[in-house]
C-alpha cells in the first residue's frame, strides 16, 4: 500500500474517534439531564455489586480459613458477617440496579422522543423526511431510545469491573504471579465477542427497511379506514401473509445477529474452564509444595474465577460502548441535521405585492430522484387575482406549491416576490403570511377548539373567532352537534372522543386556514375533494368573498381542483403537463383554444353526459 494512504487513513480514524467522543458525550448528557440523580445511583449501585459480590467475599473467605485454622472463634464470626452482609448488599444492589435502569430508561425514552420531535419540527424544510437514508436512521434511534440509559449502564459496569479486576489483580499477584498471568488468557475471546457484536448491529441495521415496510402492514390493520377496505376487499390473508413473511426476515436477520455469540461464547467457557483448572492444579501443587498457604489457596481460586469472568466482561463492555459509540454517532447526525433550506432573510417581505409572483427559469427535482419535477418554468402569478392551477396527476401542481411554500427551494432559476428573491425574504414572515390547505389536510384528533385554532394560536381562546372560522365554511353546525361544543374532544379512540366524516375533518381543515387574517398567499390545494360539486363551489364563491382584503392587498388566492367547471369562478388558469407549463390564460379563453384545457374540458363533459 503506499505509504501515501496512510496519513489520510490515520486522519479519518481520528475523526472518527473524535466523533464517537463527541457523540459519546450528547448521550451522557441526555441520561444526566433526564435523571440526575439516577446518573449517580446506578454506577454506585453497580460499583456495589461488582466489587462486594467478588472481591470482598473472596477476601472474606480466605480469612475464614485462616480463622478455622486458628480456631479464633471471634475473627471467624467477624468474617463470616462481613460475607454475609456483603452478599446481602450485592444481592440487593441488582434488584436496585435493574429498578434504577428501569427508571433510567424510561426517562431516557421520553427525552430522546422529545429531543427527535424538536429536531424534526425545527426544521424549516420537509426534505429530511422523504429521504429513505434519514427515515431509517430515525426508525433505528427510535427503536433504540433506550439507547442513552444502556450506554450509561455500561459505562457504570466498565467502571465498577475495572475496579474490581484492578483489586483482584494485585490480591492474586500477592498470591502467586502466575495466577495473574492467568487473567490475561481469555482477553483474547473477548474481543471476539466484541467483533460478534459489531456484526449484530450491522445485521440489525441491514433489516429496517423490512421492518419499516412491516409497520406499514400493521397499520393497514390498526387503522379503521384501511381495516374497512380490508374487509370489503377480502385480503387480510394476503396482507397477513406479506406482514408475516417480512417479519420473519426481520427475525431472521435479528436471530442471526444474536447467533454471532455462539461460537465466541463456546470459546469463553471452554477458555475458562481450562484455565480455572489450570489454576487449581497449580494451587494444589504449590500448596504440596508449602509455596501458598490454604487460605491464600482459597483466595486465589476464588479471585481467579470472579476475575476471569470480569477480564472477559471489561472487553466485551468496551466492545459494546465502541458500538453504543456508532449508534449514538447516528442519534447525532439526527440531531446535527441541518436542512439545506437557509432563511438568509435580506429582504424585507412587502405588505402589499404589486406585481406578483414570478417563476424565471424554475427547475425542481426531489432529493435522491433523477426526474425533474417542475422544468423550466417562466411565467407569473399576478397580484390580486384567485388563480387555478390545472394539469393531470403528477404535473406538478403540488410541488410547484411546494416551492411557493418554500418547503423547498429550486434546483434552478429562481422565485421572485415582487422584485425580491424569495430565497432572501425572511423565512418565518414569509410563512406568516400564507395560509393552506392541502389535499392530504392533518386530522387533529384534539378539541374542537384546538383543531380551528391551530391556524392562530394566539386565537385560541377567542370563541368569537373560531366561530366566525367554523362558520364562514359552513361548519357551524359541528359546534351544536358535539356534546361539548369547542371543547369536544375529537376522535374516537380517546375516552368521549366524537369521530368526525371526511368532509366535516374537511370543514376543519379549511377553517384553520381561515384563522390566519388577511394572509397573502392563500393555497387550496384539493381542498374540498370529499365535498359534493355544489358544498364546493359555494365555499369558493365564500372563500372569494372573505379573501377580498387579500387580494385587495396585492395577495394571491391559488386554488388545484380537478373539477374544472368551478374555474369560471378564477381569474386565471395555469395549465402545467409533466412539470412544464402548457398553457396559460382566462378560463374563457382557454376553454375556447385548441389546447390541453379545452380537452380536459371536453373530456370531462363527455364523462359527465355517459353518467
Amino acid at each position: 500500500m503506499p505509504n501515501g494512504t496512510r496519513p489520510s487513513r490515520r486522519k479519518i480514524s481520528v475523526q472518527r474517534f473524535k466523533q464517537t467522543l463527541l457523540a459519546w458525550r450528547l448521550i451522557g448528557t441526555i441520561a444526566y439531564r433526564a435523571w440526575p440523580l439516577g446518573a449517580f445511583l446506578v454506577p454506585f449501585a453497580v460499583l456495589m455489586q461488582q466489587v462486594l459480590g467478588s472481591v470482598v467475599v473472596a477476601f472474606a473467605s480466605s480469612q475464614v480459613v485462616v480463622a478455622l485454622q486458628n480456631s479464633d472463634l471471634w475473627q471467624l464470626t467477624l468474617w463470616l458477617g462481613l460475607i454475609a452482609l456483603a452478599m446481602v448488599v450485592s444481592g440487593a444492589s441488582i434488584v436496585i440496579v435493574e429498578k434504577l435502569q428501569d427508571i433510567m430508561e424510561q426517562r431516557c425514552v421520553q427525552a430522546v422522543n422529545q429531543l427527535l420531535m424538536q429536531a424534526l419540527i425545527e426544521q424549516p424544510s420537509i426534505e429530511h423526511l422523504e429521504v429513505k437514508s434519514y427515515t431509517d436512521k430515525l426508525k433505528f434511534i427510535r427503536n433504540e431510545a433506550y439507547l442513552p440509559s444502556n450506554l450509561f449502564l455500561n459505562l457504570a459496569a466498565l467502571i465498577g469491573v475495572f475496579a474490581t479486576l484492578a483489586i483482584s489483580f494485585v490480591l492474586l499477584a500477592n498470591v502467586h504471579w502466575v495466577l495473574a498471568c492467568c487473567i490475561l488468557l481469555a482477553s483474547p475471546i473477548g474481543l471476539v465477542r466484541a467483533k460478534a457484536l459489531s456484526k449484530e448491529y450491522a445485521l440489525i441495521w441491514n433489516a429496517i427497511p423490512d421492518e419499516r415496510l412491516a409497520e406499514s402492514y400493521l397499520q393497514l390493520a390498526v387503522q379503521p379506514n384501511n381495516a374497512k377496505e380490508i374487509l370489503m376487499f377480502q385480503n387480510h390473508n394476503a396482507i397477513l401473509e406479506r406482514y408475516q413473511a417480512l417479519r420473519h426476515m426481520v427475525m431472521r436477520s435479528r436471530s442471526k445477529g444474536k447467533l454471532q455469540h455462539l461460537l465466541p461464547s463456546f470459546l469463553l467457557g471452554l477458555t475458562q474452564g481450562l484455565i480455572l483448572c489450570l489454576g487449581l492444579v497449580f494451587l494444589i501443587y504449590a500448596v504440596l509444595q508449602h509455596e501458598v498457604s490454604i487460605a491464600q489457596a482459597v483466595l486465589g481460586i476464588t479471585l481467579l474465577r470472579g476475575t476471569l469472568n470480569s477480564s472477559v466482561i471489561f472487553l466485551d463492555k468496551i466492545g459494546r460502548l465502541i458500538e453504543q459509540g456508532v449508534l449514538a454517532d447516528n442519534f447525532l447526525q439526527m440531531l446535527s441535521y441541518r436542512s439545506p433550506l437557509r432563511n438568509q432573510a435580506r429582504d424585507a417581505l412587502p405588505t402589499r405585492l404589486r406585481e406578483g409572483i414570478h417563476f424565471q427559469n424554475v427547475s425542481f427535482a426531489y432529493p435522491g430522484s433523477e426526474r425533474m419535477a417542475l422544468e423550466k418554468l417562466n411565467f407569473t402569478l399576478p397580484a390580486g387575482r384567485v388563480i387555478a392551477l390545472v394539469g393531470e396527476n403528477g404535473s406538478g401542481k403540488t410541488s410547484l406549491l411546494k416551492l411557493i411554500a418554500r418547503l423547498y427551494d429550486p434546483n434552478q432559476g429562481e422565485i421572485r416576490i415582487d422584485s425580491a428573491k424569495l430565497t432572501e425574504v425572511d423565512l418565518e414572515a414569509w410563512r406568516a403570511n400564507i395560509s393552506l390547505v392541502q389535499q392530504d389536510f392533518a386530522q387533529y384528533h384534539f378539541r374542537l377548539r384546538e383543531s380551528v385554532g391551530l391556524g392562530d394560536l394566539k386565537a385560541l381562546a377567542d370563541d368569537q373567532r373560531i366561530h366566525q372560522a367554523l362558520s364562514d365554511v359552513g361548519a357551524e353546525s359541528l359546534i351544536e352537534k358535539l356534546p361539548h361544543g369547542l371543547d369536544s374532544q375529537l376522535g374516537r379512540e380517546f375516552q368521549g372522543g366524537s369521530e368526525l366524516s371526511l368532509g366535516q375533518w374537511q370543514r376543519v381543515a379549511l377553517a384553520r386556514a381561515r384563522m390566519k387574517n388577511e394572509p397573502l398567499i392563500l393555497i387550496l390545494d384539493e381542498p374540498m375533494a370529499s365535498l359534493d360539486p355544489f358544498a364546493e363551489r359555494a365555499i369558493l364563491n365564500q372563500f372569494r368573498r372573505l379573501s377580498k382584503k387579500t387580494i385587495e392587498k396585492g395577495g394571491i388566492v391559488l386554488l388545484v381542483s380537478h373539477r374544472l367547471e368551478l374555474m369560471d369562478i378564477v381569474d386565471l388558469v395555469v395549465v402545467l403537463e409533466d412539470g412544464r407549463l402548457k398553457e396559460i390564460g382566462s378560463h374563457a379563453a382557454l376553454a375556447q383554444s385548441d389546447g390541453l384545457y379545452a380537452e380536459l374540458m371536453q373530456i370531462r363533459a363527455q364523462n359527465k353526459a355517459a353518467l
